[in-house]
């Protein structure tokens, strides 16, 4: 009888062990599929501002408003970030958990205006400036998105000069 309860204790063990073992590589899988989901997202969207910048024939931003202007045609564009219930200024506060980037048509020329909210959403999730950055510098666009899609977070750089300037 001794034997059977230390047997069947051992076996509680073991199993407890192996659910604990098979509940971490689950959790590790999930984390790792999120990461790749929204790094494939974020991919795309840099692979698409990199295309539209780089045929750009005109290029700017204003300075705290964290977007960027430009021309393609004779249309004018802008990426920006938005939230609901963010005050925009101007210039726009910035002071929500995560944001949506969008692009938008912008009515005039390259410094006219748009409304906040309007245009398409690129991606959700996007983490508030200073750590979000999207500005222009001598002809050169700086692109510094971080997506938060729980538990991954993903962060892309880069910057791009415009072939028809």
């Amino acid at each position: 009888m001794i034997e059977l309860i230390l047997a069947a204790a051992m076996f509680a063990v073991l199993m407890g062990v192996a659910v604990y073992v098979f509940r971490a590589v689950f959790i590790g899988w999930s984390v790792g599929y999120e990461r790749v989901e929204t790094s494939g997202s974020i991919g795309n969207v840099l692979n698409k501002m990199t295309l539209d910048l780089r045929e750009a024939s005109a290029i700017g931003s204003e300075q705290d408003y964290n977007e960027i202007r430009f021309t393609l045609g004779n249309k004018h564009y802008v990426y920006y970030l938005y939230a609901p219930g963010d005050s925009y200024g101007p210039p726009p506060a910035f002071n929500q958990e995560a944001y949506e980037l969008r692009k938008a048509e912008i009515n005039g020329n390259i410094g006219g205006s748009f409304d906040y909210g309007e245009g398409g959403v690129i991606i959700t999730g996007v983490v508030p400036p200073p750590v979000t950055e999207l500005s222009v510098d001598n002809g050169l666009a700086a692109i510094d998105i971080t997506v938060l899609n729980p538990p991954a977070t993903v962060r892309v750089r880069t910057n791009i000069k415009p072939r028809n300037l």
